[in-house]
């Protein structure tokens, strides 16, 4: 996962495949899950931080729900609901 100086988000295959060992490993939610990981990654999200974020292509096939989660983990930061 890397913030690009365009306020892009990548979120890479190891990142996903991240949340699916934090959820079938530990327990957390996909949300939580990637707010441990942008901790862990130093990547602070604020207001505007965040202009978009690109998933890997192999993620199309993957379940809605982990881009959701994303999203929403993005929104509740950047207004301060960590």
């Amino acid at each position: 996962m890397k913030l690009m100086e365009n306020a892009i988000l990548i979120i890479d295959e190891g990142g996903v495949s991240g949340l699916y060992c934090y959820r079938d490993r530990d327990g957390i939610d996909f949300i939580d899950g990637f707010k441990f990981e942008l901790k862990l990654q130093d990547i602070a999200v604020k207001s505007g931080s965040i202009a978009s974020v690109q998933f890997p292509e192999e993620m199309y096939d993957e379940p809605e729900e982990i881009k959701q989660a994303v999203y929403t983990a993005i929104k509740e930061l950047e207004q301060g609901m960590e």
